[in-house]
């Protein structure tokens, strides 16, 4: 633990993700593939995971079909891997099928990362508020950061919308989540809407940064995807 009680690195990083033990932010980019022979469609969401200086370090892909898709729309169950550039699964994000409405605290959203892909890193749990906010929990069940947003998560565009990674007593920010990244990366990813950019102390534990990271995506689904229903 360092001094506001984060738990830093103390061992080495699991195989493939060495150079992310070295990284302060990274960025996630979004692309969407449509697959299908015209009477059914399936999607697949796929991610780059960017360095600060703009290298792919990981790819992550979310498959799903289009019953699910269109009936359950953004708050619909997920699995999501994340895998080196050789092909070789680091991490997996998996996400219930939980209600997305506040009106109903024995519901609320939970995603549980696994990195090894079967050694469970961490979860992150909405916690009921008015404004987006989540518990980031480590394996033993232990509160050690939180996450808070913005009452209005309404996209801008002369600003990005951030949500503040904070120390588990909420009175230090140690880090971020913010849509449409516009600092400290490529210029591209200034005007790309489906952008992340996730910050966390160097130092950090490795697997609370892929935690970090998988609360990124569940943000972008709870907060920023459209459902595909009429």
């Amino acid at each position: 633990m360092n001094s506001i009680g984060l738990e830093i690195l103390t061992r080495k990083a699991p195989p493939g993700l060495e150079y992310l033990s070295t990284l302060d932010r990274v960025l996630i980019k979004k692309d969407l593939e449509i697959i299908g022979d015209g009477f059914s469609c399936d999607t697949r969401n796929f991610y780059n995971i960017q360095s600060n200086r703009g290298d792919i370090i990981f790819n992550g892909i979310e498959e799903t079909d289009f019953c699910t898709e269109y009936c359950c729309g953004p708050i619909r169950p997920f699995h999501l891997e994340i895998k080196d550039l050789t092909g070789r699964l680091l991490i997996q994000l998996k996400r219930p099928l939980r209600s997305n409405s506040s009106c109903l605290p024995c519901c609320l959203q939970e995603m549980k990362i696994y990195s090894p892909p079967t050694v469970l890193a961490g979860s992150i749990q909405q916690i009921w508020t008015i404004s987006p906010e989540f518990n980031v929990i480590n394996p033993v069940g232990t509160v050690v950061m939180k996450i808070k947003g913005p009452l209005s998560t309404c996209l801008c565009i002369c600003r990005n919308v951030e949500f503040k990674v904070m120390s588990a007593d909420g009175s230090v920010q140690v880090g971020k989540i913010s849509k449409q990244w516009s600092s400290g990366f490529t210029r591209q990813g200034l005007t790309d809407p489906d952008n992340f950019g996730v910050s966390f102390p160097v130092d950090l534990n490795i697997n609370l940064k892929t935690v970090l990271i998988g609360a990124s995506f569940m943000i972008d689904y709870m907060y920023f995807a459209h459902s595909t229903s009429p």
